[in-house]
């Protein structure tokens, strides 16, 4: 059954260019795109929703959004509630550390190093605070390629970085 909807004309000018990637129509992509939140709303364990909750409670002094990249298409940030904490800690210069990692993150989602092995399809992205080096954990949905939201997982030192992160993973989205 098909039903005529009135859209705002940003959300079809957002879809264009990622309709033409995938090679879909444009109502087929905002269909698509339906269909990832209503998966991200039936999986309340999936660090995906558990970022939607906390992206939408807004955690003090941490202003995740929608970020432009490369001038055409834009990219959901996302937060674990995991993240969230560990920012939540930090100072104002720290945060806007964190703010300057999260946007070159946004700008090319490929500037981390992959993971592999039992962290497979986690990035790893480095940067320094306070001239320490610090770990930014993310992954990229629906896939690394055409990726249409960045999830920032953990934020932290490297001491115990890893074995955090594998206890957090959980099954990619389908």
């Amino acid at each position: 059954m098909s039903i005529a909807l009135k859209l705002p004309d940003d959300l079809v000018e957002m879809a264009k260019p990622h309709a033409a990637a995938e090679h879909r129509s444009v109502p087929k992509q905002i269909e698509y795109w339906a269909r990832l939140g209503k998966l991200v709303d039936e999986n309340p364990g999936s660090p995906v929703h558990q970022g939607y909750a906390s992206r939408r409670s807004r955690s003090e002094g941490w202003n995740a959004d929608t970020i432009p990249v490369r001038g055409m298409t834009v990219l959901e940030v996302l937060v674990t509630p995991t993240f969230a904490k560990a920012v939540k800690k930090l100072h104002g210069k720290e945060k806007t550390a964190v703010d300057k990692a999260v946007k070159a993150i946004a700008n090319d989602p490929a500037i981390g190093d992959e993971k592999k092995g039992d962290l497979a399809g986690i990035f790893e992205y480095k940067f320094k605070i306070n001239k320490q080096e610090v770990l930014l954990a993310y992954q990229l949905h629906p896939t690394k390629f055409q990726p249409i939201s960045v999830v920032l997982l953990s934020l932290g030192s490297h001491e115990n970085f890893y074995t955090e992160l594998k206890r957090l993973k959980s099954p990619p989205m389908p």
